[in-house]
């Protein structure tokens, strides 16, 4: 079955591929890394992406969608638009709570090397540290291409996703916000999962991320 997956906030997806022996043969990762301008309105970035992933899967097959952190808001919001086309699918979002432009605004789009180091480091990626200022720099360059992006954000349609769905958080998400809050815009058989350690949790421990995919992809194999 193929995962579908997005990055999050400075990130690149072919950051899952590290996990592929762990998920195992079964799993066809596939990196979904969005290209847009720092004007892209949000909704025509989406739309890019699902028609990116239409392209790589047939109308009659399976799939499940992989997003932390912005990769979760990508994720969503692409699910929403696929829903309309009828695709049978699953989603794990994680490392976020529900997307709104309230929580999106308040993001620094104009963050520098320090900045970019002291907020990663707060959520618990430490890597930032050890890295030479000019991949740190781009890195940070990324981010705050990124984050114009979430900044602009807006709901793709108004509906309520119903497909097999996990969420996955940390005690981080549940101090910014109440996660319960998904429930209102998950209408399908959705999974909660709480996980110890910060924000960027998968990139120590990455079980959670695979039961969760197995778990979605049983309740797929008996749609």
């Amino acid at each position: 079955m193929k995962l579908f997956c997005f990055p999050w906030s400075g990130g690149s997806s072919e950051f899952y591929f590290r996990y592929s022996s762990i998920l195992g043969n079964d799993i066809e990762i596939i990196p979904i890394n969005p290209l847009f301008d720092d004007e892209t309105p949000f909704r025509e970035a989406i739309a890019s992406l699902k028609e990116e992933i239409i392209s790589k899967t047939k109308k009659d097959e399976k799939f499940i969608l992989l997003g932390h952190s912005m990769g979760a808001v990508l994720a969503y919001e692409a699910a929403k638009m696929l829903c309309s086309d009828s695709y049978k699918f699953g989603a794990v979002f994680s490392g976020m709570l529900p997307p709104s432009a309230d929580i999106f605004a308040k993001l620094d789009s104009e963050l520098d090397r320090e900045k970019a180091r002291k907020y990663s480091s707060e959520l618990g990626m430490n890597t930032l540290s050890m890295l030479p200022d000019r991949y740190l720099d781009a890195i940070t360059e990324k981010m705050n291409h990124d984050n114009l992006l979430l900044k602009r954000y807006e709901s793709c349609c108004d509906i309520k996703l119903s497909v097999p769905a996990a969420v996955i958080y940390s005690e981080q998400e549940q101090e910014q916000g109440d996660i319960s809050d998904w429930e209102k815009i998950l209408a399908g058989d959705t999974e909660y999962i709480r996980v110890k350690g910060n924000h960027f949790y998968l990139t120590e421990d990455f079980s959670a991320v695979k039961n969760a995919i197995i778990n979605i992809r049983h309740k797929l194999s008996e749609i």
